[in-house]
């Protein structure tokens, strides 16, 4: 019960919070990854006139194969979580591969087009040489979804989503064979 009154009571503290820790939760991809054997690139930004136009938050690559990663953390255990809370979180997820983003203000939800994580894809695709990845030869790139909790939805649209700590090398060869 504190924690769900605290979080009513207290939203901007809460909210800036939940930012930090999802703040906190990319580096925490970067470095598994790398233990994994990935090169890993975080923080891409494609920037036009002084306008952030699109950000990545990693490229993992090893071999022939990248991942565009996108991280999603959420604010609390799913345990915690209300049935409202979690729709907004599937929402979320599908809004990453979709390219909407959900923004709240006390209470009032708006929605803002970004580019999708397929548009992410296309963009490390064509600007292999602009990232500095051109020496390495990628012959296949993915769109993963990184949570930090057990995700709500395992894929959508062809976009595996998955907990971060659950990943293993095994898991990622099949992920690059099943989705090949």
């Amino acid at each position: 019960m504190y924690i769900f009154l605290h979080a009513i009571l207290f939203d901007d503290i809460f909210n800036e919070d939940a930012k930090k820790r999802g703040k906190e939760f990319e580096p925490k991809t970067q470095k598994y990854f790398e233990n994994l054997g990935y090169s890993y690139y975080p923080n891409i930004k494609h920037i036009e006139n002084h306008q952030e136009i699109l950000e990545i938050d990693g490229v993992a690559v090893k071999g022939d194969i990248a991942f565009i990663i996108e991280c999603k953390n959420s604010r609390l255990l799913p345990e915690f979580e209300s049935y409202k809370a979690k729709q907004i979180m599937v929402d979320d997820l599908k809004g990453i591969v979709d390219g909407v983003k959900r923004k709240g203000n006390r209470g009032k939800i708006t929605l803002k087009q970004v580019p999708s994580l397929p548009e992410k894809i296309e963009y490390v695709k064509s600007n292999l040489k602009k990232l500095g990845l051109e020496q390495v030869s990628i012959n296949k790139i993915f769109g993963l979804i990184i949570t930090g909790n057990v995700p709500l939805l395992s894929n959508y649209k062809g976009i595996e989503i998955r907990k971060l700590d659950s990943i293993s090398s095994e898991e990622l060869t099949k992920l690059i064979h099943c989705c090949s």
